[in-house]
């Protein structure tokens, strides 16, 4: 049953992204948005990652996030 409802969700998340078509995606390296990059890539969007460049930001992690 829970296999059927995260399945169900997948396709749900996959035919709401095959609407747009080549979404930005604000990167920063986390979870959620590599979740977000890969369901894109796995749907056969064509995802442009954006990731902000900073002095706010230290350096290891923007190196992470690459």
């Amino acid at each position: 049953m829970i296999n059927e409802a995260l399945a169900a969700k997948e396709a749900a998340l996959f035919q709401f992204l095959k609407k747009y078509k080549r979404p930005a995606v604000a990167f920063s390296g986390g979870v959620d948005s590599s979740v977000l990059l890969a369901a894109c890539c796995v749907a056969g969007v064509e995802v442009k990652p954006i990731m902000a460049k900073s002095c706010l930001v230290p350096q290891f992690e923007e190196e992470d996030a690459l």
